[in-house]
């Protein structure tokens, strides 16, 4: 969408760098490769996920691996509880407070 989008204002950008007196053709140059490059990227992105959407295989292999991450998770119970933090306040010299966080 945004590549889309690139390209038509790298056009427009174009279109008015043929005036006289307005600059910024390499900009636009600039701006219409990026806007290319992110489409055909874009593109191949796209592609790849189809393709491995579309394969049982592949889904069943992503599937077998999410299984055995959660399977390696801590339960609640195993994990550490952090120490409650005391948040007190100090003076350091007449009117001036200072914070302090105590584990």
């Amino acid at each position: 969408m945004f590549a889309v989008l690139g390209l038509i204002l790298a056009v427009v950008g174009l279109k008015m760098a043929k005036k006289p007196g307005v600059t910024g053709k390499g900009v636009a140059i600039d701006g219409l490769v990026s806007a290319l490059l992110g489409l055909i990227l874009g593109g191949v992105v796209i592609g790849g996920l189809a393709v491995v959407v579309n394969n049982k295989t592949q889904l069943d292999r992503i599937q077998h691996y999410i299984d055995d991450a959660r399977a390696k998770l801590p339960t609640p119970r195993q994990v550490a509880r952090p120490d409650p933090i005391c948040v007190c306040t100090a003076p350091l010299r007449r009117g001036v407070h200072h914070t302090l966080l105590v584990h």
